[in-house]
């Protein structure tokens, strides 16, 4: 039932399989929201008229690959950012994807979100290592202190906030 509830709400334009690409906005219980986009391109009119009515996210997934230099990249992803007026910002798909992409550096776009947009603090994730967000409170009071990096090895069990970004 919730699958069929799903479906009614998408589209099944063919377009979407040769030009679309995945974004989703995940909202919690307690109001905390999560934007995940798989790709970072044009500003699309859908993702304006969300933002009008929902006027930003807590953490913002947005990806950080598809151009070979910094400086194009940091153009195409960080609207999308400022658009989303994240508390937490999150880079995806900056590592190599053999042939296709190389492993594009993040620091520009952690520079540039850092001056750019005060409200907004970028962590760089350790490549492959998950992390932790606390959902508490949602809207404008979530808490995004909790981040949190798996402990390492010989750490005894003890986990450690994940410093990053800015």
């Amino acid at each position: 039932m919730a699958e069929a509830a799903i479906k009614a709400r998408g589209s099944n334009d063919s377009s979407i399989d040769s030009e679309g690409t995945l974004a989703y906005l995940l909202t919690f219980g307690t109001g905390f929201r999560l934007i995940w986009l798989d790709s970072a391109g044009p500003i699309t009119e859908e993702e304006r008229r969300l933002m009008e009515r929902i006027g930003g996210v807590d953490v913002a997934i947005v990806a950080y690959q598809g151009q070979f230099l910094a400086r194009p990249q940091v153009a195409a992803t960080l609207p999308l950012v400022s658009l989303f007026h994240p508390q937490l910002y999150l880079p995806a798909h900056h590592d190599e994807l053999a042939g296709l992409f190389p492993d594009l550096g993040i620091e520009p776009l952690l520079m540039a979100i850092r001056d750019s947009l005060p409200g907004t603090r970028a962590v760089a994730p350790l490549y492959r290592t998950p992390i932790c967000l606390s959902a508490q409170g949602g809207g404008s009071k979530a808490r995004h202190d909790g981040v949190r990096q798996p402990e390492e090895p010989g750490e005894g069990g003890r986990r450690t906030p994940f410093e990053g970004g800015r």
